[in-house]
């Protein structure tokens, strides 16, 4: 089984996509997705044969997750992909879209917020540099 790809990322869900094997005279019956914040116990959540993407609910915020799928067939289930690994949004009601399917990036509001307020200060300094400097 290939290994499925991020597409989306929340504050308690991670989107993710695959592609259906192209094994010819093979007939996917479902698909079952693991996942799990700490290996050996790992949940599980199975999807119907035409469906290759799966939104997993009801995550910790910003907590790391493995994630893994297999395909069933008519006489059982096939191996597991390499598991991938993503890590839910820090934020609360923050969800990203990465850009590179191999790397996912979090959203840090922290480092957002000091930036901002950073430039404020910075412009602020530039005022106050103008005003003296014209008296």
């Amino acid at each position: 089984m290939e290994t499925p790809k991020v597409i989306s990322i929340g504050d308690s869900s991670i989107e993710i996509t695959w592609r259906a094997p192209s094994s010819p005279g093979v007939v996917i019956v479902s698909y079952q997705i693991s996942y799990t914040q700490q290996p050996g116990q790992w949940e599980e959540t199975v999807t119907g044969a035409d469906i290759t993407s799966k939104t997993i609910d009801n995550l910790q915020f910003n907590s790391t997750y493995m994630i893994r799928i297999r395909a069933k067939t008519a006489v059982g289930y096939g191996e597991y992909s390499d598991p991938i690994q993503a890590t839910t949004s820090m934020e609360k009601g923050v969800s990203i879209q990465p850009n590179n399917q191999n790397k996912l990036y979090s959203i840090n509001g922290g480092a957002v917020a000091g930036g901002v307020l950073g430039v404020l200060v910075l412009v602020a300094v530039v005022v106050v540099a103008v005003v003296v400097y014209k008296r």
